[in-house]
């Protein structure tokens, strides 16, 4: 699956959001993981705005370094603990999600694709 998903999908993704819990036994507190010294990530973290900003470098044969060998921008989101909801959390990563979606222009078109099709 990972195979057909880096060969047939990636290509074609412009960015990348990747969400994560901690472990069955460690909560991690809202926080976006982004490479040090990259510019783009950082200003996409800040848009994102969760209460913490990681700089953690990429773990060989990860999801993160592969859209880095392609050159796909990502941001990790990490919060709560696994087979655990937190509303708190939860609500973090959506909104962070819907502010980056504004940023790349991506709300308005599908906004404007929907009023075409209300319309029609």
């Amino acid at each position: 699956m990972a195979y057909y998903f880096t060969k047939e999908i990636l290509p074609f993704a412009d960015y990348c959001l990747d969400f994560h819990t901690g472990g069955a036994q460690r909560f991690n507190a809202p926080q976006i993981r982004i490479t040090p010294k990259n510019p783009e990530l950082l200003k996409l973290a800040s848009i994102f705005n969760a209460p913490f900003t990681v700089y953690v470098s990429n773990i060989s044969k990860s999801y993160r370094t592969t859209c880095h060998k392609i050159g796909t921008p990502i941001l990790l989101f990490e919060g709560g603990k696994s087979q655990s909801s937190n509303k708190n959390i939860v609500t973090q990563g959506v909104d962070g999600v819907m502010r980056v979606l504004d940023h790349l222009g991506m709300l308005a078109q599908a906004l404007k694709c929907l009023k075409k099709r209300v319309l029609l």
